[in-house]
């Protein structure tokens, strides 16, 4: 599963670093759309997507040799069906932010976007682990990137559709089994294109009509011999899509365990030093499953399960004037 991702890069400093692996770019699209977000990417949101676009007219004749375009353009990370035409139509389908590959050469949304291949530049993606603690289940996020610190490109597919007669663009990752190495992180991993080899322009296409089973095989699972991949874990805080910091990225510093949380300005004499021992994250219902395939979900059930539990250990600095044992006895005379 991939459902959050870091590009930390402006949309204007893009097309250079894309430079910097060798990669044209010879136009960018809606780049206006653009996510505010950089740390904290998730789906609905927008964000850039690199595919070749192959004209095969010029000044409305059809011509031999089509000219070759390498676009960027900036797109709803949930694909979209192309038969959806309204948005009342769109609330009655799950747009979906990951592909699995077993099911591409099955599910009738993938299966029409198979000529309509991509990559998305990341710098890096987010998975959890869960661990029950204390009745609760507690969910550390990690980070994965590349050693060398430079774009990741993970396989996609791209919808265009005509919602209320406005073209809207989509995008989902395809995910896959996730290799030994990281299997004890998630079961399954986003599928990595590297630009140096022949896979990532033969992915994105000639123009040449294509099923599925002839590109599935340029997909392949991460190698732990490959070694260009790292992970560590990173803030919880994290985990709620809302949130955006530059921390998300960062390796967390092992046995920062405690924070210090003040309770909202008072008379000094009241204030209170709270440590936290555990903290359960603030998960929307939303965030409890992946929309895959379709599959519908109740959001409310989803919600009515939720009961984050936050414990927390109050100790006081100093006792209230009210408690003094002084005033009481000022009081009695």
């Amino acid at each position: 599963m991939c459902g959050r991702y870091a590009l930390p890069i402006e949309p204007k400093d893009l097309p250079a670093e894309f430079g910097k692996q060798n990669l044209p770019v010879d136009k960018e699209a809606d780049s206006e759309l653009s996510t505010s977000h950089r740390y904290n990417i998730g789906p609905m949101q927008y964000a850039p997507v690199y595919y070749l676009y192959r004209s095969k007219y010029s000044n409305g004749e059809a011509v031999e040799n089509p000219s070759e375009q390498h676009i960027l353009r900036y797109m709803k990370w949930s694909m979209i069906p192309h038969w959806v035409k309204s948005k009342e139509e769109l609330k009655k389908n799950i747009p979906t932010f990951n592909a699995r590959y077993e099911r591409i050469g099955k599910n009738r949304l993938w299966q029409t976007a198979v000529n309509q291949r991509c990559v998305i530049p990341i710098k890096g993606y987010f998975e959890w682990t869960q661990k029950p603690q204390n009745g609760a289940k507690i969910k550390q996020p990690y980070y994965i990137k590349r050693k060398d610190d430079k774009l990741m490109f993970l396989a996609g597919l791209y919808s265009r559709s005509i919602i209320d007669g406005k073209e809207v663009f989509s995008y989902t990752i395809i995910t896959y089994d996730a290799p030994k190495c990281l299997q004890w992180l998630h079961e399954r991993m986003p599928l990595v294109l590297d630009p140096e080899k022949d896979e990532f322009w033969e992915w994105l296409g000639n123009g040449e009509k294509k099923k599925w089973d002839d590109v599935k095989g340029l997909l392949k699972i991460y190698s732990e011999k490959e070694g260009t991949l790292e992970w560590y874990k990173v803030d919880r805080e994290v985990g709620n899509t809302r949130n955006e910091d530059k921390k998300f990225v960062r390796k967390l510093k092992e046995g920062n365990i405690w924070k210090i949380v003040t309770n909202k300005p008072g008379p000094k004499s009241e204030r209170s030093e709270v440590k936290v021992e555990e903290e359960v994250e603030s998960v929307k219902p939303e965030d409890k499953y992946e929309q895959g395939d379709g599959i519908k979900v109740d959001p409310e059930k989803v919600k009515a399960e939720i009961k984050p539990t936050v414990k927390v250990k109050v100790e006081k600095r100093q006792a209230t004037l009210d408690e003094s044992p002084r005033k009481r006895q000022r009081q009695r005379k």
